[in-house]
This record gives C-alpha cells, sequence and structure tokens, in this order.
C-alpha cells in the first residue's frame, strides 16, 4: 500500500507545476491571438488551469488572459462575459479592477454603450478606490460619449497635452 501511495506521488510529481500549467496555457492563448486554428487549443488550457487550480491566484490569471484572447480575437462580448466571470469569482484578485476597467472600455470604444460604460467605470471607483485604474475611472467617466474636444477635467492633469 505504502508503495502505491508513492507510486502515486512521483506520477504527480512528474507533471508541469501548476506555473508551467498557467505558463503554457498564457503562451497558447498568445499564439491563437495571432492564429484562430489555435484559438480552441488555447481556450481549452486557459480552461483547464481555471478548473484545475480554482483556489489559487493562477485561476484568475488565466480567466484574465481567456478575456484578453476573446477580445483579441474580436469576440467582444465574450471578452466582457469572461471579464465578469472573473470578478464575479475572484473579486478580490489582482486582476479584478482591470477585469472591471476593461469592461466599461469594451462598452465605452468598442460597443458604444455609454450608459453601460459608465456604470462599469463607476463600478471600478466603487469597488477598487486607491487605485491607478480607479483614478483613470475618475478622469473618463464624465468625458463618456464625448468627443475628444469636448472633455472635461483634464486640464488639472499633468498628462494632459
Amino acid at each position: 500500500m505504502v508503495w502505491a501511495c508513492m507510486a502515486v506521488g512521483l506520477l504527480a510529481c512528474s507533471g508541469p507545476s501548476p506555473e508551467q500549467q498557467l505558463a503554457a496555457a498564457e503562451a497558447a492563448a498568445a499564439e491563437a491571438a495571432h492564429d484562430s486554428t489555435k484559438l480552441t487549443h488555447a481556450t481549452n488550457l486557459l480552461e483547464g488551469v481555471i478548473s484545475a487550480q480554482q483556489d489559487t491566484p493562477n485561476a484568475s490569471r488565466a480567466l484574465k488572459s481567456l478575456a484578453v484572447l476573446l477580445q483579441q480575437r474580436g469576440d467582444l462580448e465574450g471578452a466582457i462575459a469572461g471579464y465578469q466571470r472573473l470578478l464575479d469569482l475572484y473579486p478580490g484578485s489582482a486582476e479584478a479592477d482591470e477585469a472591471q476597467f476593461m469592461i466599461a472600455f469594451i462598452y465605452e470604444e468598442h460597443l458604444g454603450d455609454f450608459e453601460a460604460a459608465r456604470k462599469a467605470y463607476q463600478a471600478v471607483i466603487n469597488n477598487h478606490p486607491g487605485t491607478e485604474l480607479a483614478a483613470n475611472a475618475e478622469r473618463l467617466l464624465p468625458n463618456v460619449g464625448r468627443a475628444p474636444e469636448e472633455w472635461v477635467n483634464f486640464q488639472d492633469d499633468p498628462a494632459y497635452p
């Protein structure tokens, strides 16, 4: 019995580490961003990391990578769903503020849904105060749907041209 347990343990140790699994999935996603024939493979690898490592930070990273991949491939609704899934499952993760911000950005810049963009930017401000993305959302919120020449609240910004 002891030998059987040791053999199982050795087999488990011989596979890729969780970090290696995530790195392989992210590399596949990077390739799939430019080659649609690799999309299913990359998606399966990322979903595998999400499922197998659901209680680790790697799962939220894999979800972010999946949403980014979908966005790069032009599946904007899929990307929003991916970012929202990240927020639902891992609201306190390191990727949560960026996920919420990207939802707002996609709604504003790609889909022209300014009301949804405003709500998403406000969620960044409310749920991630003190972050750089919350500060960006505060600057962008009053300008959602406006032409650049109509933007407000940028004159006091040191980055304003």
